[in-house]
């Protein structure tokens, strides 16, 4: 490097830096490893003229901070040339006119370009300068801390295009019960795409055929984007979802299971009541019968109020209740009430299944003690249902689908980007273990997420080793993004050794960071979980009873602080989901009646259900599917190969699965990057049903148990 002023050199990606005066540079020189594309990305920082004799300027170097402003501009040029070149082929130039300590006194410049074969044997050199001389600036151009990062394709192949993966992983959504739509022809109409056709269906319990079908706009039962119930997706569950009947070989079991599931949690609800109005105006001394018959054993309750109640009667008394049971002259409940109350004594009593087992109608009689006609509006209550099953889903909701209305952002990324319609969990099974396979490789065995006793009694503390542990060994920049927990803390050595909890950041961070291109090379992000139960309305996992339209909110956040980042040419963003959550997928995933992935565990060579992927980056082909089989083990071979290949191209090994495992190099298979990256629609209010009560046995729960023992 040289300079007007010399600043320091490091190791990929070249990073120099500069207090720069006005029009003094700052120049870089660099050697591309391999054909690709080279970029520069430039942070200027413009530091407040001093005070002049007339008390004007002053502050910090912040941009404020003094009664007296004096007002500055920072400009910043920058500029890109290949070996032996006079003139760039590649520059920018911003400026930005501080007029006040509320303006931010930051520029970031960024410039890309491609080299070839014939450009990498010399010294390229990138060329920042500090308010250039022929900028007429409307201030004097302030001196400023300039910092300048030159990154370029650094190994051959697709995987070499990025230098920034970045990974989301949501919760608990099938491919067919998110993207399914894509290939139905009154939806997205696509051939490419292994969606549903529209005759897909199963059979309940009682044989009645279930056909999928759009979930909004809401039907009687329905939230919309919300989905009111957990279903199940345990391993015996998903083995019996994945199961035949006389209609299907396979894949035929969803609206079953999810029918056992539905009885199982209505055994939490409350009764569903039905209640008998009556109002009449009952002469003095007479009574009213009112005929009824509860439905179900549990309690009657009745209640009779008056309107301009009378204040004296002879017998001192306003009426009474009396409840009969059918064919019975016997009064099994009775009240009194006295003159001067405006409604009669509330009467209550508990049916009994053997009093509900005599045919006919029970009978309540109001009875006015008084003088005189009074008019009396009685409430009779008693139990319909034994649960109320109105606030759960219908169990034929496994079969239903969104649309590209509902889900705006990955309409988008599927028109946009790419799509990969054979991505399957790890194992068909819940959260717990595809999650462990998507950090570790394996599950240590566990094939199920453990239940809160589990945790209470053996707190996890996985010693399983993990792939932020790999590139902490291989010295390549990590970071873990999260919104309420971070899962990784699971994990013993995350959690117990600072070097690597203070690579946990708020997502905020996330955020920030892109805005002046300073990504790490792997970031993986978490969710605001459903199941953690502080606020269900942050929840943006798409897990049930989680809206799915925060989760579409959350990723209309981070796509384009991604997108308009200057290190979008060399980013990719992977969002996937743990697993299928219980909702219909038509595809049998391989291992079942097929061979099946290699596996650590004998008992593992099986995949889940397919997960809803989409690969996001200016290198993929707009609008592409990716027919090659992945799992959550993709993600680590992804990233091995990517940053910690040998010099003869093996990388660090993580078991059977993630040594077999495709990497996703080959969808960023083109020649030249989007660099305009499309902007997200917008994304409707999110105004779904709250869903059925936290599962004490979810996935988030049982995380924070793992974590805070409460």
């Amino acid at each position: 490097m040289s300079s007007g002023n010399e600043g320091a050199v490091m190791a990929y990606p070249i990073e120099a830096s500069q207090q720069l005066g006005p029009n003094q540079s700052l120049t870089v020189t660099f050697r591309p490893a391999a054909a690709g594309l080279v970029s520069a990305i430039v942070n200027a920082l413009g530091i407040q003229p001093p005070v002049d004799g007339n008390g004007n300027g002053g502050g910090d170097g912040g941009g404020g901070g003094t009664s007296h402003f004096r007002s500055f501009t920072v400009a910043v040029r920058l500029e890109i040339f290949k070996p032996g070149a006079s003139q760039p082929v590649a520059g920018a130039f911003e400026h930005v006119n501080v007029t006040g300590p509320e303006v931010s006194n930051r520029v970031i410049v960024a410039a890309h370009t491609p080299a070839v074969d014939a450009d990498l044997g010399a010294d390229w050199t990138a060329k920042v300068t500090n308010g250039p001389a022929d900028f007429h600036a409307a201030y004097r151009v302030a001196e400023s801390r300039t910092s300048v990062t030159v990154r370029y394709q650094v190994m051959p192949g697709n995987l070499g295009k990025v230098d920034h993966i970045l990974v989301l992983m949501m919760e608990n959504r099938s491919f067919d019960h998110m993207l399914g739509y894509l290939s139905l022809p009154n939806e997205g109409g696509r051939k490419d795409v292994d969606g549903l056709t529209g005759s897909e269906y199963n059979l309940d319990q009682e044989g009645n055929r279930h056909q999928v079908y759009l979930r909004v706009p809401p039907a009687p039962n329905q939230s919309g984007t919300s989905f009111l119930n957990d279903p199940e997706h345990g391993w015996d569950h998903v083995a019996a979802q994945l199961s035949g009947d006389a209609d299907h070989v396979s894949n035929a079991g969803f609206v079953r299971d999810f029918e056992g599931k539905l009885l199982q949690d209505a055994q939490n609800l409350p009764p569903l009541r039905q209640t008998v109005r009556d109002g009449a105006a009952i002469d003095g001394g007479n009574t009213r019968t009112i005929a009824f018959r509860p439905a179900q054993p549990g309690l009657i309750g009745v209640e009779s109020t008056t309107q301009h109640a009378p204040t004296h009667s002879d017998s001192g008394k306003l009426g009474g209740l009396n409840l009969r049971r059918p064919g019975s002259t016997a009064v099994i409940a009775n009240s009194v009430t006295a003159i001067g109350a405006s409604q009669l004594k509330p009467l209550e009593h508990t049916a009994t299944a053997a009093e509900l087992a005599v045919p006919g109608n029970w009978t309540c009689e109001v009875l006015n003690a008084t003088e005189v006609t009074v008019e009396f509006t009685t409430a009779i209550s008693y139990v319909q249902e034994a649960h109320d099953t109105r606030v759960q889903e219908r169990p034929w909701g496994v079969m239903g689908y969104y649309n590209a209305a509902q889900l705006p952002v990955y309409d988008l990324f599927a028109k946009s980007f790419a799509v990969c319609d054979q991505w399957y969990a790890s194992l068909p099974t819940d959260t717990w273990p595809n999650r462990l396979y998507a950090l570790t490789g394996g599950s240590g065995g566990l094939k199920e997420t453990p239940s809160t006793k589990d945790v209470e009694q053996d707190p996890p503390g996985y010693t399983l080793k993990t792939i932020f542990e790999v590139l902490q060994e291989q010295q390549v920049d990590w970071r873990i993004f999260f919104s309420d927990l971070p899962y990784a803390l699971i994990f013993k050595t995350l959690a117990q050794d600072a070097t690597y909890t203070a690579r946990m950041r708020g997502i905020d961070e996330l955020i920030d960071r892109a805005k002046t291109g300073d990504l790490p090379s792997f970031a993986w992000v978490d969710p605001n979980f459903t199941d953690v139960p502080d606020d269900k309305n942050a929840a943006s996992d798409d897990h049930p009873p989680g809206d799915v339209c925060r989760g579409q909110r959350l990723i209309a956040r981070i796509y384009p602080a991604l997108a308009s980042s200057p290190a979008w040419p060399k980013t990719m963003l992977i969002i996937t989901y743990d697993e299928h959550g219980g909702f219909y997928d038509h595809a049998l995933p391989p291992g079942h009646n097929s061979p099946g992935p290699p596996d650590d565990d004998q008992t593992h060579h099986v995949y889940g259900l397919r997960v809803p992927t989409f690969v996001v980056s200016p290198w993929v082909e707009p609008g592409s599917v990716s027919k090659e089989v992945y799992d959550h083990t993709s993600l680590l071979s992804t990233i091995l190969h990517r940053f910690c290949p040998a010099s003869d191209g093996s990388v660090p090994s993580m078991g059977q699965r993630a040594d077999a495992a495709r990497h996703v190099g080959p969808m960023l298979s083109a020649d030249s990057p989007q660099l305009e990256a499309p902007a997200p629609p917008p994304v409707g209010d999110c105004t779904g049903a709250p869903g059925a009560p936290v599962d004490p046995e979810a996935f988030g729960m049982v995380l924070q148990k793992a974590l805070f023992r409460f």
